[in-house]
């Protein structure tokens, strides 16, 4: 078991562990920009659900606990189905982790940089909205660039406001169509009075 400490005080770090790259790009993109006196790591994992909880676990307990400020999973609902999602958000808070969720997709995230997110849109529609406001050919294809990703650094703050104006958004029913939690989250672990 490795990175123990040995005598020396540890650095405090935040690990996201994240299902998708462009959530990765995403979080590493507010890293930079909001360059924090703790050190913010992000993982893609590539795995949802059980599995995307379960790594984490298994990798923050190779840590020492003292050195672990905080921890969160970022996912979506994709093909979930809500009793898993349940399970997974058990398995999440009880083992201390923040947990971020969106319904459908993150992309419902991203559309608040740009716009007011009042109803459930399909994923092909999020993506089509997010071409015309990136200007973006094939979001779907492109999405996990850091080209495409770091468009939204400058429209963080708009998200945040439409996120706390739209409080249906944050209440915790994730099954609704749309649901994200982001704005808690991001302002959980980054703190920042403008985004």
């Amino acid at each position: 078991m490795g990175r123990k400490s040995k005598g020396r005080k540890l650095k405090k770090n935040i690990r996201i562990y994240c299902e998708g790259k462009t959530e990765k790009l995403y979080f590493d993109m507010l890293s930079r920009k909001y360059n924090t006196s703790v050190s913010i790591k992000t993982f893609h994992v590539a795995k949802s659900g059980h599995k995307l909880i379960e790594h984490a676990i298994r990798d923050c307990a190779l840590f020492d606990k003292s050195s672990i400020e905080k921890k969160a999973i970022i996912f979506d609902k994709d093909e979930l189905d809500n009793e898993v999602i349940d399970s997974v958000v058990r398995m999440a808070i009880n083992n201390d982790f923040l947990v971020g969720f969106s319904n459908i997709n993150f992309e419902v995230w991203l559309l608040m940089h740009f716009q007011d997110v009042q109803h459930g849109y399909e994923k092909s529609v999020l993506n089509q909205k997010l071409e015309q406001y990136t200007g973006v050919q094939n979001y779907h294809a492109t999405k996990g660039s850091l080209e495409v990703v770091n468009q939204f650094e400058d429209y963080v703050n708009d998200a945040m406001l439409r996120g706390l104006r739209s409080g249906s958004l944050e209440r915790n029913n994730y099954t609704q169509n749309p649901y994200t939690n982001l704005t808690g989250i991001i302002e959980t672990i980054y703190h920042q009075r403008i985004y």
